[in-house]
């Protein structure tokens, strides 16, 4: 490859990912695997909230991490990161693209995917527990069981 290829290779970038924001289509699980999946969400915040508490922390600090947990779960159900995986560098990945700039987005789009994915989790985890056990208190017992 000549420098005139490299050149004109850096200058036509790749396809680009996206970021869509709002609540994503999925199929909501039913029944044990709302509980459970409620369960794992619950044990997630949980443990975080069993970490802060181990540190030593003036209230205030407290009520900045709290905010700012409560901020990260609100980000990650929102925001969906969406890399291109077809421009993510050399090698699969491996190896940075050095005549790209693209690829260094959807590599940042892949590292923002991974870092939102916990708080995408619980903050799900807790919406559909919360739907789950509304529809259950909203029937008369003995209504819809067969």
């Amino acid at each position: 490859m000549t420098l005139r290829e490299w050149l004109r290779a850096s200058a036509e970038p790749g396809p680009v990912g996206r970021v869509h924001f709002g609540l994503r289509h999925r199929e909501k699980p039913l029944g044990n695997g709302v509980i459970w999946r409620g369960f794992g969400g619950l044990a997630m915040l949980g443990a975080w909230i069993w970490f802060m508490s181990a540190q030593s922390l003036d209230l205030g600090a407290y009520g900045l991490a709290a905010f700012l947990t409560v901020m990260y779960l609100v980000v990650g159900l929102f925001m969906h990161p969406a890399p291109e995986a077809s421009n993510v560098g050399w090698g699969a990945g491996m190896f940075d693209n050095p005549f790209r700039f693209s690829d260094g987005f959807n590599r940042f789009l892949f590292t923002l995917r991974l870092v939102l994915w916990p708080g995408r989790f619980v903050a799900e985890c807790l919406a559909d527990l919360g739907e789950f056990a509304a529809d259950k208190l909203s029937k008369p017992p003995g209504l819809g069981r067969q």
